[in-house]
């Protein structure tokens, strides 16, 4: 049988941790580890429920794929694909209905301009599309799978840019920010590459996840005023 294990992301990763790392990947145990409530979702609960570390600690032990299911078509055939995989797998999946875009690793929309790109993925991927909206020169990366990373496809992507921004409900230096740091360095890609995301656990009390994304900047006005600069 196929095994399938189910909570809200923080107890799922955190709480389990190092059963994760050598009851499963040590074994290379091709068990599914799907985790609901990432990021901000549970905005009211405070800092134990926000889920800002999550991939961050487990991209850390080689062996193990995450997805981040963004759009909707992605979200719809990730089960079955992973129903016959022969690996360890961590499925982030954010709350709400996911973006009407390609089912592809990484759905590319080009900006008209080639200048600036937002590298985005999960629940927050919904606003940085609303500020491309209102900016249709700036291009967007939404990632549905983070780790591993299909260098050579993402290196030609950014090589039409000359500036990246990432906007992830993860913390940035264990996030898709420090992947992509690595991945510009090691290519030798000549770009400007930006952090929106939060750096600390948030104390303070917020209704929905938006409050937050409003702290470090993640709203479509600050996104649209970011992307402009």
């Amino acid at each position: 049988f196929k095994p399938f294990a189910y909570t809200i992301s923080n107890f799922l990763i955190h709480r389990c941790f190092e059963q994760i790392r050598n009851d499963i990947v040590l074994h290379n145990y091709p068990v599914v580890l799907l985790g609901t409530s990432t990021g901000f979702d549970n905005a009211p609960l405070g800092p134990t429920h926000h889920v800002v570390d999550d991939w961050g600690c487990l991209r850390g032990i080689p062996g193990i794929d995450i997805f981040c299911p963004s759009t909707a078509s992605y979200a719809k055939r990730i089960i079955d694909e992973l129903t016959h995989t022969r690996r360890p797998c961590y499925v982030r999946i954010p709350k709400g209905e996911g973006l009407d875009l390609s089912d592809e690793h990484i759905a590319h929309l080009e900006g008209k301009d080639k200048n600036t790109v937002i590298c985005t993925y999960g629940g927050i991927a919904g606003v940085c599309y609303e500020a491309i909206q209102e900016n249709p020169g700036t291009g967007m990366l939404v990632f549905n799978r983070l780790v591993p990373l299909d260098e050579d496809v993402l290196t030609d992507c950014l090589r039409s840019y000359q500036h990246v921004v990432v906007v992830e409900d993860h913390f940035g230096k264990s996030g898709l920010y420090g992947m992509l740091c690595e991945i510009i360095l090691r290519r030798e890609l000549f770009l400007d590459i930006q952090s929106v995301a939060p750096t600390a656990y948030q104390f303070s009390a917020g209704i929905c996840q938006n409050d937050f994304f409003k702290d470090f900047g993640a709203c479509v006005a600050s996104i649209s005023n970011l992307v402009r600069m």
